[in-house]
Formats: structure tokens, C-alpha cells, sequence
């Protein structure tokens, strides 16, 4: 399983295929960092990995807003972006649950837990 909720998956799935319809599986893989093979196993459904990252590198390249389920609401993908990367928030308890929930599970993350002490 992919870790990526399943209403999620369907629609960046979507989107996917439909990216490759209009230009070429390499041209999308490209664009998103990842093999053309990696991508064409993706689209067939045997892809043996995680599909999370790539679920999140699809949003991130091919829409302007993602759904965000920290804030149960739409947000632009640069804002997306800037909660995601931004610096560990030290004064603020709501801005610390949310930089903990772009790192803990959030599936259009490109950020883990991994290395930083989160004392929430």
C-alpha cells in the first residue's frame, strides 16, 4: 500500500496519467525526478515502493492547489511548500502541530521526522 490516502491516490493518479497523455511518460518522469520506468510501473499498478513521494512530486508539479489535511482546506502549493520548509517553529504550539504534520505522514510532503527532535 501506498500510505497515500485513498481519494488521494485516485486524483494524483489522475493527474498522472493524464500528464503523460498530453506530453510523453518520459517528459513527465523528467519533471519529476523520477525513471521513466519507475513511472511506467506506477501507471500499470506494480510498482513495488511507496508511492507517497511520487504522489506528492505529481501535485507539486502539476497543480496549483493542494488539499491539505492539517488545515482540512485548499491551500497554493507555494504555501504548501513554505510550511513544509520552513524552520522548526519554537513559539508558536499551532505552528509547531502543523511543521509536525507536513513531516509525519502528510502525503504531499517531501519532508520526514527523520534527524529532528520534535518536543510537541
Amino acid at each position: 500500500m501506498s500510505g497515500v490516502a485513498p481519494q488521494t491516490e485516485e486524483r494524483w493518479l489522475t493527474i498522472l496519467r493524464k500528464e503523460c497523455d498530453v506530453s510523453s511518460i518520459s517528459d513527465v518522469a523528467r519533471k519529476i525526478g523520477y525513471s521513466r520506468p519507475a513511472i511506467s510501473l506506477v501507471l500499470s499498478g506494480r510498482y513495488k515502493g511507496g508511492t507517497s513521494r511520487i504522489a506528492a512530486k505529481v501535485i507539486a508539479a502539476f497543480t496549483d492547489f493542494v488539499p491539505c489535511p492539517h488545515l482540512a482546506c485548499d491551500i497554493s502549493q507555494s504555501d504548501c511548500e513554505a510550511h513544509q520548509s520552513r524552520p522548526q517553529p519554537t513559539s508558536d504550539p499551532d505552528a509547531l502541530r502543523h511543521w509536525i504534520a507536513c513531516r509525519n505522514g502528510c502525503p504531499y510532503s517531501f519532508h520526514g521526522l527523520e534527524g529532528v527532535k520534535a518536543n510537541a
